[in-house]
C-alpha cells in the first residue's frame, strides 16, 4: 500500500511539472496541479437505533489528487479533480449490558471525481466553486478492537457508487492554491433499513492546498 501511495504521488508531481512547463510557454488556458488535504465526514441522519445515540462519529481523513483547470473565459473555468479519499468513522460501541466499550474504527477508501465550475472574484485571487461529484467506494474496513467488531453487525456504507454536490471557495496566488468546500451527499449510502435504522447520506467539510 505504501509503494502504491508513493507511486501515485510521484505521478502527480510529474503532472504538475508538465503543467508548469506549459505555463512557461504561456498556455494559461490549461493547468494541472497536485493537491493534498483533509476531510471531516458526518452522516446526514439523527440516529441508527431507536433508543441509543450510536451514530458513527466522523474523524479527520486525508485526500490527495489532481486539479485540472481549463479556462472557458477570463472569469469562468471548469475544474475536474480526480481524487483518492480516506474517510474515518468511530462507531460508539456497547455490550449486551450497555457498558461502553472502545469505539470501532471504520476506514472508507473512495475514488472521487468532482467536476467544478469555478468563477473568479476579488481581483481574480478568489473563486466560487460549485459542481457535482461522483463517489466510488473502493474499500470498507472495520477495526477488530470491540465486542461487536463483526462487520455483519454494521452493514452500512454498502452502496458502491454515489453522487454528491460540492460548493466552496478557492484562493489562488501564482502557483499556490488553497480551498475549502462542503460536500452534500445526494445518494443514500445504505441499501436498506437494518435493526430500526434509516437510510442516510454522507456530508463532509474538505480543506486542501496544492500547487500548479
Amino acid at each position: 500500500m505504501k509503494c502504491l501511495f508513493v507511486s501515485i504521488l510521484l505521478f502527480l508531481f510529474y503532472l504538475s511539472s508538465f503543467s508548469q512547463e506549459n505555463n512557461s510557454e504561456k498556455l494559461y488556458n490549461f493547468r494541472v496541479g497536485v493537491r493534498l488535504g483533509t476531510s471531516v465526514p458526518k452522516i446526514n441522519k439523527k440516529a441508527f437505533y431507536p433508543s441509543y445515540e450510536l451514530d458513527p462519529i466522523g474523524q479527520p481523513g486525508i485526500n490527495f489528487g489532481v486539479s485540472i483547470i481549463s479556462d472557458l473565459n477570463d472569469k469562468l473555468a471548469i475544474q475536474p479533480e480526480p481524487t483518492v479519499s480516506l474517510l474515518n468513522y468511530d462507531h460508539p460501541n456497547i455490550d449486551y449490558y450497555d457498558n461502553i466499550l472502545s469505539p470501532i474504527r471504520r476506514n472508507l477508501l473512495y475514488f472521487n471525481l468532482p467536476v467544478l465550475f469555478s468563477y473568479k472574484i476579488f481581483h481574480d485571487k478568489f473563486s466560487v466553486q460549485i459542481g457535482p461529484q461522483v463517489n466510488y467506494l473502493i474499500s470498507n474496513k472495520i477495526s477488530d478492537n470491540g465486542f461487536y467488531s463483526d462487520p455483519i453487525m454494521y452493514p452500512i456504507f454498502t452502496r458502491k457508487l454515489g453522487l454528491s454536490a460540492l460548493g466552496g471557495f478557492q484562493f489562488t496566488h501564482k502557483t499556490f492554491f488553497a480551498s475549502v468546500r462542503y460536500e452534500y451527499g445526494i445518494t443514500k449510502l445504505d441499501e436498506g433499513a437494518w435493526f430500526g435504522t434509516y437510510l442516510f447520506s454522507q456530508n463532509s467539510i474538505q480543506f486542501s492546498i496544492g500547487i500548479f
